[in-house]
């Protein structure tokens, strides 16, 4: 109520909310209007401005098949422009090179309510690929590939690594005690891994040997060209 009478006009409520939870707040939202706390004058305000918003909305959908023929036609060039703003790209390149068999380890973070569940990364990018990265795409999905989580037993499921190495991709993965122990048991094992952080690394970035600063599908993409520029 707070939020609505001090002029907020759209609440984020989470990915997650249950029905019986938004017919808890609009209850509260009537009996706010009833016993004058709120007053009703600026919940219709709230609700014009909401409509405005999505009519604006729509009009931006619209244009957004144009908008994603656009990004289909980024250049191989322009992706290596934006590979080259990660933290660590020339150390990770000589990684790979050395590493051109390695495994990838995909650590699945829980994400917070405002996110919620979305494609992510190079994993989204190699999905639908841009065409500039359509080559880096096949090959990406060569590697084999293992994905764990917070339930995932340690330690992590990567078989014959200790010669081929792992790259270890993921988001906010300092922040997650899951990640932190899985990537420390791998070096304790000897097994040579790269760390990529595609959300905001911690300072100092020990968990981050490329920090990407970003899991967009067009990151993703600059990732993947980075990650395949030798053919394995």
């Amino acid at each position: 109520m707070r939020a609505l009478k001090a002029g907020c006009d759209l609440l984020c409520l989470g990915a997650h909310t249950s029905l019986e939870q938004l017919r808890e707040i609009e209850d509260h939202v009537l009996e706010a209007v009833a016993s004058g706390t709120l007053a009703e004058a600026r919940v219709q305000e709230a609700q014009e401005r909401v409509r405005e918003f999505a009519a604006a909305g729509a009009t931006l959908f619209a244009s957004a098949t144009s908008e994603n023929a656009a990004q289909r036609e980024i250049s191989a060039i322009e992706l290596t422009r934006i590979a080259e703003s990660f933290s660590g790209a020339t150390a990770a390149r000589a990684w790979i090179s050395a590493h051109p068999g390695a495994r990838v380890i995909r650590v699945e973070t829980e994400s917070n309510m405002a996110v919620g569940h979305v494609p992510w990364g190079p994993f989204a990018a190699a999905e639908v690929p841009l065409a500039a990265a359509a080559a880096a795409a096949e090959r990406f999905a060569h590697r084999d590939q293992f994905t764990v989580d917070s339930g995932s037993p340690l330690p992590w499921p990567v078989a014959d690594s200790n010669s081929s190495g792992a790259i270890v991709i993921g988001r906010d993965l300092h922040r997650h005690a899951f990640a932190r122990d899985g990537i420390d048991a791998l070096r304790a094992a000897g097994v040579p891994i790269l760390t990529i952080e595609t959300g905001w690394p911690a300072s100092p970035a020990g968990y981050a040997d490329i920090a990407c600063y970003g899991a967009t599908r067009l990151v993703g993409s600059a990732l993947l060209s980075l990650i395949e520029e030798t053919p394995v």
